[in-house]
């Protein structure tokens, strides 16, 4: 089941309630994807292949609008809390 939260900063004191594994923060023309979490970042390396990875790591990674809702998905049924952000 997916569970989106309403938000969490990186740098903020969340409580557990609110705090995100993975946000998908939604830019011109794509999604950036940020993990905040080691299981992020576990879940994220199996998904892309080595040339990716640092892009994915360092969040500077940007995919389709369109495979967001799968990734959000899969995240979620992963068992990751993931927050999308409007642009």
């Amino acid at each position: 089941m997916l569970r989106l939260v309403p938000w969490c900063l990186p740098y903020e004191a969340c409580t557990r309630d609110f705090f995100v594994d993975l946000t998908l923060a939604k830019l011109e023309g794509g999604v950036r994807l940020l993990p905040f979490s080691i299981e992020a970042v576990a879940w994220l390396q199996t998904h892309f292949d080595d040339q990716a990875w640092p892009a994915v790591l360092s969040g500077q990674a940007k995919l389709s609008l369109a495979s967001m809702p799968a990734l959000a998905a899969a995240a979620g049924e992963a068992g990751l809390r993931v927050a999308v952000l409007a642009a």
